[in-house]
């Protein structure tokens, strides 16, 4: 496992990656957690949150034994929150949804079908290209025509976009009931 990890860290600096031994973990964890070893912090302020778990990790990392280390916040991510303009959407026939939808298949991609490599499937997913995808002027320069609406419209004209002061990529959180 270190020599993949070492490999993987090399290829794919910022992939996190955790090795999991299912056997153990299912014969030694019943409660359906991944992870055998879990430190749960709770509080209202996220900031403070990951600022306690950074200040922990080093403590934690000279235990013995313990690998794949991991805080529960990723890395900031590149984010944009976009509103769209009701009125705008109304006049060309569009409602939020048909926009937010055009958005989502740009940049998530929509099922296309599969093609076959070699032995194996691949999944096909068709969607805007990376210089559209991760540059704000051109996004808004998607067109967008909705099921109903009669012609296409740029983005930039039904919805204003604006930058979050701080947002992270995801945050691993469980819940017990």
């Amino acid at each position: 496992m270190d020599d993949v990890r070492g490999q993987i860290t090399a290829a794919v600096p910022r992939l996190r990656i955790e090795f999991v031994q299912i056997l153990s973990d299912v014969i030694n964890d019943l409660a359906g957690a991944a992870k055998p070893v879990e430190i749960k912090l709770f509080g209202e302020r996220l900031d403070t949150l990951e600022a306690y778990a950074r200040r922990l990790a080093p403590d934690l990392e000279r235990i013995a034994g313990l690998e794949d280390l991991y805080n529960g916040v990723s890395e900031p991510s590149a984010e944009l929150l976009m509103r769209v303009q009701q009125a705008e959407a109304d006049r060309v026939g569009l409602t939020p949804a048909d926009v937010g939808t055009a958005v989502s298949a740009a940049l998530l991609g929509v099922p296309a079908g599969e093609i076959r490599t070699e032995d194996r499937p691949a999944a096909v997913r068709v969607r805007a290209p990376d210089s559209v995808r991760f540059d704000p002027l051109r996004l808004r320069s998607l067109p967008v025509q909705g099921a109903t609406a009669r012609r296409v419209t740029p983005l930039g004209s039904l919805a204003t976009f604006t930058r979050p002061s701080r947002a992270w990529a995801s945050i691993a959180r469980t819940s017990s009931r």
